[in-house]
């Protein structure tokens, strides 16, 4: 019985990490994300830098964004210069 449980942490082990992986490529993807979207409005509107919250939208001046951030679920702030 011990092989087993063994055998069955172990695989345990495995997708864990797995999972953590996972997470670590989407965060690092959607904050590639939100970069693209940032220094394209940095590049549209002539910016020097531009604040992006999780969702997406982009504004000029941190306290907007830290404002307009109160509302999301995940009110991470992206600042992106040029």
């Amino acid at each position: 019985m011990g092989k087993k449980n063994n055998a069955a942490e172990a695989n345990a082990t495995v997708e864990n990490e797995k999972k953590n992986d996972n997470a670590v490529a989407e965060k690092e993807t959607g904050d590639n994300m939100l970069e693209k979207v940032g220094k394209a409005a940095i590049k549209e509107h002539g910016l020097k830098e531009a604040f992006v919250t999780a969702d997406g939208v982009v504004f000029r001046t941190e306290n907007d964004a830290k404002n307009y951030a109160l509302n999301l679920k995940n009110r991470s702030i992206l600042n992106v210069k040029k």
